[in-house]
């Protein structure tokens, strides 16, 4: 009876056996994430910018402001005082700016760490490209008297 090979696991792990150092590679959808992020960190940028003008101009500045709290004045009564105490609308609309300014500059940061952060996805692939540029520059300037 002549021999027959019998495939068995370890042949079939041979089988769809993979270098390593492919699977080292970073992935192709890492630069479209890149991508991606850089968009939405653009996005948000152009959003704060126009808010941030629309702040100093003072375009809507009430409205914007009024959603973060109330600018009508606020009467504190004190328990056993025959007195009340009024807070200014001033009041109101220097807290609202100050809050409306921090909000902005917390929008500002979040686009920065995803331009950042995006940029950074999309750079090894930049070098990689212009590496290969370079390459093809310098062999086509050789070839040329």
């Amino acid at each position: 009876m002549p021999f027959v090979p019998i495939r068995t696991d370890r042949n079939m792990m041979d089988a769809n056996w993979t270098d390593p150092s492919e699977s080292n590679k970073p992935s192709q959808y890492i630069p479209m994430i890149g991508m991606g992020l850089l968009v939405v960190g653009v996005i948000v940028a152009c959003w704060v910018i126009t808010m941030i003008y629309a702040l100093l101009t003072g375009d809507g500045t009430k409205e914007m402001i009024s959603n973060l709290m109330p600018l009508e004045s606020l009467t504190i009564t004190i328990k056993g005082a025959t007195e009340t105490l009024t807070i200014p609308d001033s009041f109101y609309y220097v807290v609202g700016l100050i809050l409306t300014v921090l909000l902005l500059a917390i929008s500002g940061g979040i686009a920065k760490s995803l331009i950042t952060n995006g940029v950074k996805l999309i750079q090894p692939n930049l070098r990689d490209a212009t590496d290969h540029i370079r390459k093809e520059l310098l062999v086509h300037l050789k070839k040329t008297p």
